[in-house]
């Protein structure tokens, strides 16, 4: 394996895990209102223990 070759296996493995990636939100369900995401739960949750 020679060095000469790196920089196109590097751009390889990132173009096939950003791939894989897009795939992988794409599929995620999108949360319906900001309500339900869990940030907002849980800084509302730590603002009622305060």
């Amino acid at each position: 394996f020679s060095s000469e070759y790196i920089g196109t296996l590097t751009g390889v493995l990132w173009t096939s895990a950003a791939i894989v990636s897009s795939i992988q939100y794409s599929l995620l369900p999108l949360v319906e209102a900001v309500d339900k995401g869990w940030r907002v739960s849980t800084l509302r949750s730590k603002v009622r223990l305060n």
